[in-house]
């Protein structure tokens, strides 16, 4: 017995080693190297989506389901009592809605008043109209800009040292006359004329143009195709200062394009882009007109160009505030 378990333990032990010795030796598994997960495309925007989302509803529209399930279910009794409690419920947030417009009217009267004993406004219009002065013309009829020069603006020199300009607070009577003779005899011309609503302290924008194809320089020196718009954007921040004053913070910039083109590597022609920047923050009493300038060189001669910035308050119950009530402003984010 003893030999027949000696002779089975010795057959085990050889089995095992060739069994042992036929499995390949285990190779070091290489560790695997994290790699990041692309993000999905977003998802085009569905109108279909959107109406697929479950509504939330108001404690009213609740008791008016109930009404509906009940009524659909054959239960008119419960039905009546639902919309009784309903008709409660309605009754009841009518008044307490006609009791906060009642509030609001009181406070926006009370606001009002408040407003025009300190000489400010919660609203203002804010009337820009910009353009181009052809100066050689000026010069030649005899023409000048003196009558602006008696407000407390910056007197900024132009190319040929001739012609002091005012840049800043002008009186805005003798702004709005020398400009209608300037537009009506051909000296100048109307780039814009805007009219935005400004809440006070909030800046607003007022955008107008299009996107054209514009060479753009890379850091490889390699030129490319981008797209820069051309047209206007205006800016306006005002603040009551009380007084019937207000700061302007205001700002435009004019694009447009220009008979110069650039060729590309397959031989498109892009015209260049001249762009001008106008911008000030100053203070302007109510019978004052913000007047900026920017004197240039083109091959006709000398060009001017202007802006001039009228701010009235638009107060409540007033013909201007109708008038001007479908202004509506754009608020800058």
């Amino acid at each position: 017995m003893l030999r027949w378990f000696a002779l089975y333990s010795l057959l085990t032990v050889a089995v095992s080693s060739n069994l042992l010795a036929d499995t390949p030796p285990e190779t070091e598994q290489e560790t695997p190297v994290a790699r990041l997960a692309e993000a999905p495309m977003p998802l085009p925007y569905s109108y279909d989506a959107v109406l697929t989302q479950a509504p939330t509803l108001t404690a009213t529209e609740h008791l008016q389901e109930a009404v509906r399930h009940l009524q659909e279910a054959g239960f008119p009794e419960d039905a009546a009592r639902i919309q009784r409690q309903l008709d409660e419920v309605l009754e009841t947030k009518l008044s307490e809605l006609a009791t906060k417009r009642k509030q609001i009217e009181d406070l926006k009267a009370s606001v009002a008043a408040l407003e025009l004993e300190v000489g400010a406004a919660s609203q203002y219009l804010v009337e820009c109209i910009s353009g181009e002065l052809d100066l050689t013309t000026l010069h030649r009829n005899g023409g000048s800009w003196n009558s602006l020069l008696d407000g407390d603006g910056k007197k900024k020199l132009l190319l040929d040292d001739e012609l002091l300009i005012s840049s800043g607070p002008v009186d805005r009577e003798k702004c709005s006359v020398l400009l209608g003779d300037l537009f009506g005899n051909g000296t100048a011309k109307v780039l814009t004329d805007v009219r935005l609503a400004a809440i006070a302290d909030q800046p607003q924008a007022y955008v107008s143009g299009i996107n054209v194809p514009v060479i753009q320089q890379t850091t490889g020196g390699t030129p490319l195709v981008g797209y820069q718009p051309v047209g206007e954007v205006l800016t306006a921040t005002v603040t009551p200062v009380g007084g019937n004053k207000v700061r302007v913070k205001f700002s435009l910039t004019l694009s447009m394009q220009t008979a110069r083109t650039i060729s590309t590597a397959d031989g498109r022609q892009i015209p260049e882009i001249d762009s001008h920047l106008l911008q000030a923050e100053v203070e302007l009493k109510p019978d004052q007109t913000m007047l900026l300038v920017s004197p240039m060189q083109n091959k006709d001669g000398q060009v001017l160009w202007f802006a001039a910035v009228n701010v009235s308050p638009l107060r409540p119950h007033t013909s201007k505030a109708v008038e001007h009530e479908s202004e509506q402003p754009t608020q800058v984010r």
